[in-house]
């Protein structure tokens, strides 16, 4: 009798030692899988990484670019922007300081930590060589401010780091 006492006592020991392995084991994986979970959550709510689109073709015309940069270094032009709380001006001159007139001047702050807040405008000509335009950022912080002039079929671009306070 002594011997099935301990037949049934290494029973319930093993049986025991059985349930306790698998929750280990359940856990384990419940533990991974729901990190798991998590980290995909996570990742497809986040920054896509894509920094630039169609990095390829842009690659490719590069060359095109810099011939670009060069043309534009040629011009000699003299941008001076200034922005405020609420206004951006830029006074626009050749490389003789001669006022450029009648430029078309558009501007485009970009949000760099978030999309969707993007704001395009065009300046007008207060002052001969002067363009201004009224701008209501929906955020304070940094901006970029990316800027196209386009005079007598030349272009040219710059961009320049602000912040609406």
């Amino acid at each position: 009798m002594q011997t099935d006492d301990k037949m049934e006592a290494a029973i319930a020991i093993n049986k025991k030692a059985r349930k306790r392995f698998l929750l280990w084991i359940f856990g384990f994986f419940g533990l991974f899988i729901t990190v798991d979970i998590i980290f995909w959550v996570v990742a497809s709510n986040s920054h896509t990484g894509v920094v630039v689109e169609q990095a390829y073709e842009k690659g490719l015309a590069y060359n095109d670019t810099i011939s670009k940069a060069e043309a534009q270094a040629t011009l000699g032009w003299l941008v001076d922007v200034a922005f405020d709380a609420s206004k951006v001006t830029i006074m626009l001159k050749d490389k003789d300081a001669v006022a450029l007139k009648g430029a078309n001047i558009e501007v485009t702050f970009v949000r760099p930590t978030r999309e969707g807040y993007d704001i395009q405008q065009n300046l007008s000509e207060t002052k001969p060589g002067v363009y201004q335009a009224e701008v209501n950022l929906p955020l304070q912080g940094q901006w970029d401010l990316r800027v196209f002039i386009t005079w007598n079929g030349q272009q040219y671009q710059m961009s320049k780091r602000v912040v609406q306070s």
